[in-house]
């Protein structure tokens, strides 16, 4: 099952759905969703791509579909519109593309799994605390030179550097 709240998109296998369908966990209503079995085959298509090098490289060179964006925000656990802060990109463009059906380009394909692998793996550093994570990004950063992590997204450098602060938490050094 998928739940949304205002701030996060979660879908866990830890995750205590009866508790959190009460919304006592984190005082927020939850509105209950659940995902179609096309969107979820989607989904473990991109599992299968991060696994396989050569077929993510060539995925990216294709270009992927606007609409797989959904997918990408399923799998980071965010909602489409943070997706598309974070690439720097309008919802309306996004809107009408996908309408079209039209692609990403490689640039933007390959940022969007580079920072879909980031989400996913601070998240996983924070033990799956979507706030405590939220917090983190969007705070100024000793570590980064004052900045933001969330603020860096736009480059790949940017997104190295993060992921490099990510690495020292997860290990146990202050970042």
């Amino acid at each position: 099952m998928l739940y949304i709240s205002n701030k996060i998109a979660a879908m866990s296998s830890s995750h205590d759905a009866k508790r959190s369908a009460k919304g006592k966990s984190s005082g927020r209503k939850l509105k209950k969703y659940t995902v179609n079995p096309d969107e979820r085959q989607r989904v473990n298509d991109l599992i299968m791509l991060y696994e396989n090098p050569i077929r993510k490289l060539e995925y990216i060179r294709q270009g992927m579909p606007y609409a797989q964006v959904e997918s990408m925000s399923i799998r980071a656990e965010l909602p489409v519109k943070r997706l598309l802060e974070y690439l720097g990109m309008p919802q309306t463009t996004y809107n009408k593309k996908k309408r079209e059906g039209e692609l990403l380009s490689t640039r933007d394909t390959e940022q969007l799994l580079m920072l879909s692998e980031l989400l996913e793996y601070g998240i996983a550093v924070f033990n799956h605390e979507h706030t405590a994570f939220d917090n983190w990004l969007r705070k100024p950063n000793p570590s980064l030179a004052g900045h933001s992590p969330e603020s860096l997204f736009d480059t790949y450098t940017g997104m190295k550097a993060v992921r490099s602060c990510l690495q020292k938490i997860d290990f146990g050094n202050f970042a």
